[in-house]
């Protein structure tokens, strides 16, 4: 007589832990339906005789040379249609699902845009007090302050362009996620890799709030950068902003792992 096995839970094939907690509240409908499988052998006259898989059901166990056929249950080829089916619509709609993450966190950044309620503009009152400040100072600290002012200008210059990469390179990283999104959203469907597509849609969400938190450190900057006394002592205060800036630049590089940490991208 021939033998088939019936394979009714997988979980090793599909990348997941044996559960005999499972398996004990299952397995007795799964005797069950080989009972009746044998019955149906036996009316029809059909050389088979089949029995249940012992546990997890490895490779090596359906495979043996003692079964000619293998049988799974309707409930496992259920699931694999609906994984399959999960799979195929994430993959048809991820621009659409990219698009959605974006106009969230696009909305939430265009909300909050007004707690940039300041600017970093030197009003005309500071200027004038700056310009009496410097017009009754000598020739040697005069000097000085050119040379100081000549450095900062220099410094201003390289933090702007550090500030300019750290923005624009956020949106060329952007698109350079999103020209990839079909391959990490491919992986929905399996248990295994499964964790791919959920950490590529947290590292979506976190580069849509990255730019939240640009938006909370450029209004912390001009914040600060008002309650600089542009008078009396000029240097002090030229590099006072220069610090704040520096500040900017530092806070803007750790907005992309602040994201996310919080989201839990990595």
């Amino acid at each position: 007589m021939k033998k088939c096995i019936l394979v009714w839970q997988v979980p090793v094939i599909e990348g997941e832990p044996y559960n005999p907690v499972e398996y004990a509240v299952h397995v007795r409908k799964a005797k069950k339906f080989v009972e009746a499988l044998n019955r149906y052998f036996a009316e029809k006259n059909m050389d088979y005789n089949c029995v249940l898989d012992k546990s997890a059901c490895s490779l090596d166990e359906i495979f043996s040379p003692q079964y000619q056929a293998v049988l799974f249950a309707p409930a496992l080829i259920l699931k694999w249609i609906f994984k399959t089916a999960i799979s195929v619509w994430m993959i048809s709609n991820t621009f659409d699902i990219i698009m959605a993450v974006f106009d969230v966190t696009q909305q939430v950044v265009a909300n909050s845009s007004g707690i940039i309620s300041g600017n970093t503009r030197v009003n005309d009152i500071g200027l004038s007090m700056l310009q009496s400040s410097m017009m009754q100072m000598d020739v040697g600290p005069l000097f000085g302050l050119f040379l100081q002012s000549f450095f900062i200008g220099i410094t201003m210059r390289i933090l702007s362009i550090v500030i300019f990469v750290i923005v624009y390179g956020r949106m060329i990283e952007i698109y350079m996620m999103v020209s990839l999104a079909p391959v990490p959203m491919a992986t929905w469907g399996n248990h295994e890799q499964s964790h791919v597509g959920q950490n590529y849609l947290r590292s979506l969400f976190a580069l849509g709030f990255q730019g939240f938190l640009i938006l909370i450190c450029v209004a912390i900057y001009a914040v600060l950068l008002q309650n600089v006394a542009i008078s009396g002592d000029a240097i002090n205060s030229i590099w006072s902003i220069v610090g704040y800036t520096v500040l900017l630049c530092f806070t803007l590089f750790k907005t992309g792992s602040v994201a996310r940490s919080i989201l839990g991208a990595h």
